[in-house]
Protein backbone atom coordinates (compact mmCIF):
# COMPACT_ATOMS: atom_id res chain seq x y z
CA UNK A 1 0.00 0.00 0.00
CA UNK A 2 2.49 2.65 0.81
CA UNK A 3 4.61 1.65 -2.57
CA UNK A 4 1.06 2.75 -4.29
CA UNK A 5 0.70 5.39 -2.46
CA UNK A 6 4.28 6.38 -3.38
CA UNK A 7 3.49 6.08 -7.23
CA UNK A 8 0.60 7.88 -6.98
CA UNK A 9 2.52 10.71 -5.56
CA UNK A 10 5.01 10.89 -8.48
CA UNK A 11 2.32 11.23 -10.35
CA UNK A 12 0.66 13.69 -8.97
CA UNK A 13 3.88 15.65 -8.63
CA UNK A 14 4.24 15.22 -12.07
CA UNK A 15 0.77 16.31 -13.13
CA UNK A 16 1.03 19.61 -11.17
CA UNK A 17 4.33 20.45 -13.22
CA UNK A 18 2.50 20.21 -16.44
CA UNK A 19 -0.12 22.28 -15.34
CA UNK A 20 2.36 24.73 -13.66
CA UNK A 21 3.71 24.95 -17.11
CA UNK A 22 0.40 25.22 -19.13
CA UNK A 23 -1.25 27.61 -16.82
CA UNK A 24 1.84 29.65 -15.12
CA UNK A 25 4.58 29.52 -17.50
CA UNK A 26 2.45 31.38 -20.56
CA UNK A 27 1.55 34.05 -17.84
CA UNK A 28 5.51 34.55 -17.01
CA UNK A 29 6.63 34.65 -20.22
CA UNK A 30 3.51 37.57 -21.48
CA UNK A 31 5.18 39.42 -18.55
CA UNK A 32 8.64 38.82 -19.55
CA UNK A 33 7.90 39.75 -23.15
CA UNK A 34 6.02 43.09 -21.89
CA UNK A 35 9.15 44.11 -20.00
CA UNK A 36 11.81 43.79 -22.80
CA UNK A 37 9.34 45.30 -25.61
CA UNK A 38 8.49 48.36 -23.10
CA UNK A 39 12.44 48.66 -22.38
CA UNK A 40 13.02 48.61 -26.18
CA UNK A 41 10.20 51.24 -27.08
CA UNK A 42 10.69 53.49 -24.18
CA UNK A 43 13.98 53.45 -22.78
CA UNK A 44 15.86 52.59 -26.18
CA UNK A 45 17.82 49.67 -24.70
CA UNK A 46 19.98 47.53 -27.24
CA UNK A 47 19.65 50.39 -29.27
CA UNK A 48 21.13 53.64 -27.62
CA UNK A 49 22.39 51.38 -25.02
CA UNK A 50 26.46 51.50 -24.46
CA UNK A 51 27.19 47.48 -24.89
CA UNK A 52 29.95 48.20 -23.18
CA UNK A 53 28.12 48.94 -19.93
CA UNK A 54 29.46 47.84 -16.69
CA UNK A 55 27.15 45.43 -15.21
CA UNK A 56 27.05 42.54 -12.63
CA UNK A 57 27.96 38.92 -14.96
CA UNK A 58 23.44 37.83 -14.34
CA UNK A 59 22.53 41.08 -15.98
CA UNK A 60 25.06 40.94 -18.54
CA UNK A 61 23.69 37.54 -19.66
CA UNK A 62 19.93 38.32 -19.12
CA UNK A 63 20.90 41.51 -21.66
CA UNK A 64 22.32 39.81 -24.26
CA UNK A 65 19.38 37.00 -24.44
CA UNK A 66 17.22 39.82 -24.64
CA UNK A 67 19.20 41.04 -27.33
CA UNK A 68 18.56 37.87 -28.89
CA UNK A 69 15.30 37.29 -28.94
CA UNK A 70 14.26 40.99 -30.23
CA UNK A 71 15.42 39.95 -33.46
CA UNK A 72 13.74 36.27 -33.37
CA UNK A 73 10.63 36.54 -35.72
CA UNK A 74 7.92 35.23 -33.20
CA UNK A 75 8.93 37.91 -30.74
CA UNK A 76 6.79 39.00 -29.39
CA UNK A 77 4.28 35.73 -29.21
CA UNK A 78 2.71 36.23 -25.91
CA UNK A 79 2.76 39.79 -25.29
CA UNK A 80 -0.71 41.37 -27.18
CA UNK A 81 1.05 44.53 -28.56
CA UNK A 82 2.39 43.20 -32.09
CA UNK A 83 3.72 46.38 -33.77
CA UNK A 84 7.29 46.45 -31.00
CA UNK A 85 9.34 46.73 -34.00
CA UNK A 86 7.02 48.75 -36.01
CA UNK A 87 6.67 51.60 -33.27
CA UNK A 88 10.50 51.14 -32.24
CA UNK A 89 11.81 51.80 -35.62
CA UNK A 90 9.84 54.91 -36.14
CA UNK A 91 10.62 56.27 -33.03
CA UNK A 92 14.61 55.19 -33.14
CA UNK A 93 14.70 56.32 -36.97
CA UNK A 94 16.35 59.26 -36.65
CA UNK A 95 18.63 58.36 -33.97
CA UNK A 96 20.11 55.32 -36.16
CA UNK A 97 20.04 54.39 -38.81
CA UNK A 98 17.66 51.89 -40.96
CA UNK A 99 20.26 49.03 -41.57
CA UNK A 100 21.10 49.06 -38.26
CA UNK A 101 17.68 48.88 -36.96
CA UNK A 102 16.61 46.37 -39.27
CA UNK A 103 19.68 43.82 -37.95
CA UNK A 104 18.74 44.40 -34.32
CA UNK A 105 15.28 44.15 -34.33
CA UNK A 106 14.81 41.30 -37.39
CA UNK A 107 12.24 40.67 -39.42
CA UNK A 108 8.56 39.49 -38.34
CA UNK A 109 7.40 36.13 -38.87
CA UNK A 110 5.70 36.03 -42.41
CA UNK A 111 1.93 34.92 -42.34
CA UNK A 112 1.50 31.28 -42.31
CA UNK A 113 4.95 30.80 -41.48
CA UNK A 114 5.40 27.61 -38.83
CA UNK A 115 9.34 27.23 -38.79
CA UNK A 116 10.71 26.83 -35.67
CA UNK A 117 12.20 29.35 -34.29
CA UNK A 118 15.13 28.55 -31.97
CA UNK A 119 16.13 31.99 -30.77
CA UNK A 120 12.75 32.78 -29.45
CA UNK A 121 12.60 29.06 -27.52
CA UNK A 122 15.96 29.35 -26.72
CA UNK A 123 15.27 32.90 -24.82
CA UNK A 124 11.87 30.80 -23.53
CA UNK A 125 14.05 28.31 -21.62
CA UNK A 126 17.30 29.55 -20.16
CA UNK A 127 15.64 32.76 -20.17
CA UNK A 128 12.49 32.15 -18.49
CA UNK A 129 11.57 28.42 -17.89
CA UNK A 130 14.88 27.50 -15.97
CA UNK A 131 15.77 30.52 -14.26
CA UNK A 132 11.70 30.76 -12.47
CA UNK A 133 11.83 29.62 -8.94
CA UNK A 134 8.78 28.16 -8.63
CA UNK A 135 9.37 25.77 -11.74
CA UNK A 136 12.93 24.37 -10.65
CA UNK A 137 11.36 23.89 -7.20
CA UNK A 138 8.52 21.40 -8.93
CA UNK A 139 11.11 20.05 -10.96
CA UNK A 140 12.99 19.51 -7.86
CA UNK A 141 9.73 18.29 -5.87
CA UNK A 142 8.88 15.59 -8.66
CA UNK A 143 12.69 14.15 -9.09
CA UNK A 144 12.80 13.86 -5.21
CA UNK A 145 9.54 12.09 -5.08
CA UNK A 146 10.61 10.01 -8.26
CA UNK A 147 13.68 8.98 -6.17
CA UNK A 148 11.89 8.37 -2.97
CA UNK A 149 10.16 5.80 -5.51
CA UNK A 150 12.75 3.91 -7.62
CA UNK A 151 16.13 4.66 -5.40
CA UNK A 152 15.23 5.38 -1.63
CA UNK A 153 12.57 6.58 0.22
CA UNK A 154 15.68 8.62 2.38
CA UNK A 155 14.54 11.04 -0.85
CA UNK A 156 11.19 11.79 0.98
CA UNK A 157 13.01 13.35 3.51
CA UNK A 158 13.57 16.70 1.19
CA UNK A 159 9.47 16.78 1.25
CA UNK A 160 9.32 18.37 4.56
CA UNK A 161 10.61 21.52 3.03
CA UNK A 162 7.08 21.91 1.24
CA UNK A 163 5.38 21.83 4.98
CA UNK A 164 7.65 24.92 5.80
CA UNK A 165 6.94 26.95 2.41
CA UNK A 166 3.14 25.34 3.64
CA UNK A 167 3.15 28.16 6.52
CA UNK A 168 3.39 31.91 6.02
CA UNK A 169 5.16 32.52 9.76
CA UNK A 170 7.70 29.36 8.48
CA UNK A 171 7.90 30.93 4.85
CA UNK A 172 9.53 34.55 6.56
CA UNK A 173 11.99 32.77 8.43
CA UNK A 174 13.49 30.98 5.42
CA UNK A 175 13.18 33.92 3.69
CA UNK A 176 15.39 35.93 6.57
CA UNK A 177 18.18 33.82 5.55
CA UNK A 178 17.76 33.31 2.39
CA UNK A 179 17.06 36.91 1.56
CA UNK A 180 21.09 37.91 2.46
CA UNK A 181 22.25 35.15 0.54
CA UNK A 182 25.62 36.54 -0.99
CA UNK A 183 26.82 38.22 2.20
CA UNK A 184 26.09 34.26 4.41
CA UNK A 185 28.08 32.71 1.58
CA UNK A 186 30.92 35.57 1.49
CA UNK A 187 31.13 34.68 5.22
CA UNK A 188 31.59 31.15 4.88
CA UNK A 189 34.23 31.59 2.45
CA UNK A 190 36.15 34.14 4.66
CA UNK A 191 35.74 31.49 7.44
CA UNK A 192 37.22 28.37 5.39
CA UNK A 193 39.81 30.84 4.69
CA UNK A 194 40.55 31.62 8.41
CA UNK A 195 40.41 28.13 9.52
CA UNK A 196 42.98 26.94 6.55
CA UNK A 197 45.52 29.49 6.85
CA UNK A 198 45.47 27.96 10.63
CA UNK A 199 45.47 24.24 9.88
CA UNK A 200 48.86 25.40 8.06
CA UNK A 201 50.43 26.72 11.00
CA UNK A 202 48.86 24.04 12.95
CA UNK A 203 50.81 21.69 10.61
CA UNK A 204 54.06 23.59 10.48
CA UNK A 205 54.75 24.36 13.96
CA UNK A 206 52.43 21.91 16.65
CA UNK A 207 52.31 18.55 14.21
CA UNK A 208 54.13 17.13 17.67
CA UNK A 209 51.24 17.68 19.63
CA UNK A 210 48.85 15.62 18.12
CA UNK A 211 50.95 12.43 18.43
CA UNK A 212 49.64 9.88 20.80
CA UNK A 213 52.25 7.67 21.81
CA UNK A 214 51.51 4.10 21.85
CA UNK A 215 51.73 1.32 24.53
CA UNK A 216 54.40 -1.94 24.60
CA UNK A 217 55.53 -1.16 21.67
CA UNK A 218 52.99 -0.06 19.87
CA UNK A 219 53.35 2.44 16.44
CA UNK A 220 52.26 6.16 17.83
CA UNK A 221 49.28 7.58 17.04
CA UNK A 222 49.76 10.65 14.63
CA UNK A 223 46.33 12.74 14.19
CA UNK A 224 48.61 14.58 11.94
CA UNK A 225 50.22 13.57 9.42
CA UNK A 226 48.64 15.40 6.40
CA UNK A 227 46.83 18.36 5.76
CA UNK A 228 43.71 16.57 5.98
CA UNK A 229 44.14 14.95 9.50
CA UNK A 230 44.70 18.27 10.68
CA UNK A 231 42.01 19.68 9.16
CA UNK A 232 39.71 17.26 10.92
CA UNK A 233 41.19 17.24 14.14
CA UNK A 234 41.29 21.13 14.29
Amino acid sequence: MLYWTSIFHAVASFALLISFYQLKIPLITFKREKEVARKLMFDGCWITEDENEERGILDTIFWYLDRIVISSKSFPMKYWDKFVRRKTKQKYKDQVDEDTLTSLLGAERAPGDTSYDYRYNCWLWIGVILTNAQFLYRVGYLLCSACGVFISPFFYAFLLIDVVLSFPMLKAILQSVTHNIRQLVLTIMMTLVVVYLYTVVAFNFFRKFYVQEGEDGEEPDRKCHNMFTVRIFD
